[in-house]
């Protein structure tokens, strides 16, 4: 489980800085509000954290629930790593 979400966190750290760099004026808005890639990373690692804690537990869950654990920190830790 822990490869995967290392992985999965660098593949979504690099992606997502490799996407800022190369388009840095393409942002997603909806209703006039700006969403950030921060705010999808802390949604995805609440909802696993949570899944992993009250949901089914089989190896293919906690697989799952690794890579998108992963995939959300990778995605929320790239602003505070350009601190």
């Amino acid at each position: 489980m822990a490869f995967i979400a290392i992985a999965a966190f660098l593949v979504s750290f690099f992606g997502s800085r490799l996407f800022a760099t190369a388009c840095p004026t393409r942002v997603v808005v909806g209703s006039g509000i700006h969403f950030h890639h921060f705010w999808y990373g802390i949604g995805m690692v609440a909802l696993t954290g949570w899944l992993a804690i009250v949901g089914k537990r089989t190896d293919r869950l906690d697989r799952a629930y690794a890579l998108v654990y992963g995939l959300g920190l990778g995605s929320s830790e790239t602003k505070s790593a350009c601190f």
